[in-house]
């Protein structure tokens, strides 16, 4: 009998559990709910100090024990796969733990650290112990930007010339007196679309601009903006500004067409001869375009993590991945001046 791969989950908050529950998202849309409709994986564990939440994840997954602490969740059992999910400043101190158990594989949820410096550090550990990081950048294993990865990566659409991402948040950008980084949409958030532009452009991004909009009477910042080079492709970057609505979207342009994607969006134009002007060539919606209606984005960043412990596939979506992601919003908001140099 093929032996089942073994799964815990530490932090059973949104991402951990409760998202998996929302009945407007597209499910699987929580850690425990992505591992535990994989029928390769028997999810055995889920830990958080909070005692409601072990109730609530228990009462869905009746066959799992709970745990009070990460210590006693790593003597307990011995873990294949091992999902951190607790709030980010708390990343680098549950890591320390968990990869001196040695688990064969680590999920760790973006960012990968509230800043550089706790990164770096968790990078050390994960390379004394010699343990495996999957960070969850999930739009990664989305279909949707797979299908844009690929088209840029084949040059169907031509050259990449310019791309631009929003996440935009009610929250500030930046809040004064956060010492741990992580809490505002510069970094929190941001860091996901970062990650998402260099995915698609197969380049680091560089930072060679940014501003914000000042610091309110609090010294928060409601938004930021950067621009830089990803590879020949210029970018700019929008973070925060405190609107209504959650936005995270972003477009690419090509020598022959454009590509916007983001929450519920999904549409391909291509170069034609332009019906506006004699002469000139426009951008004309192709019609057979239509958004994914399901992406596969959790169960697709499970389903790698299976091929990597499976020795199919190498490791997707890597903590230099995520290092990348962080380093160029720190850089950026140092060159705008929200706060002073970092270590690493």
């Amino acid at each position: 009998m093929k032996r089942f791969v073994r799964a815990g989950i530490i932090g059973l908050g949104r991402i951990g559990f409760s998202l998996g529950l929302d009945r407007l998202r597209e499910q699987p849309a929580s850690h425990a709910r992505a591992l535990a409709e994989n029928p390769a994986i028997r999810l055995d564990g889920g830990c958080d100090p909070d005692a409601h939440r072990r109730e609530e994840f228990l009462r869905r997954y009746p066959r799992a024990r709970t745990y009070a602490h990460a210590g006693e969740m790593l003597t307990d059992l011995e873990w294949d796969i091992l999902v951190i999910a607790t709030p980010e400043d708390s990343h680098l101190p549950v890591f320390r733990e968990v990869a001196a158990a040695k688990p064969r594989l680590v999920i760790l949820e973006k960012p990968v650290a509230p800043n550089l410096e706790a990164a770096l550090e968790i990078e050390r550990l994960a390379k004394e112990f010699a343990v495996p990081v999957l960070v969850n950048h999930e739009r990664r294993f989305s279909r949707d930007w797979l299908n844009i990865r690929d088209l840029a990566s084949s040059g169907g659409l031509g050259e990449l010339l310019l791309m631009s991402g929003s996440v935009l948040t009610r929250g500030a950008a930046w809040y004064a007196g956060d010492e741990t980084r992580a809490r505002g949409a510069l970094l929190h958030d941001a860091t996901h679309m970062a990650d998402c532009l260099a995915f698609v452009a197969g380049a680091a991004l560089t930072v060679e601009n940014a501003v914000h909009t000042g610091k309110d009477a609090k010294g928060n910042v409601k938004g930021f903006s950067f621009s830089g080079h990803a590879g020949e492709a210029v970018y700019h970057m929008n973070a925060g500004y405190g609107g209504r609505a959650f936005v995270f979207e972003a477009e690419f342009l090509f020598r022959e067409g454009r590509l916007r994607i983001g929450n519920g969006v999904f549409s391909l134009e291509r170069v034609r001869k332009s019906p506006f002007y004699e002469g000139f060539h426009s951008l004309v919606p192709a019609p057979s375009v239509r958004p994914f209606r399901r992406t596969g984005y959790f169960s697709g960043m499970v389903q790698a993590a299976l091929d990597f412990l499976d020795g199919r596939a190498p490791l997707r979506s890597g903590l230099s991945d995520g290092i990348a992601a962080l380093r160029v919003l720190e850089e950026a908001a140092m060159i705008a001046g929200i706060f002073p140099e970092a270590k690493g």
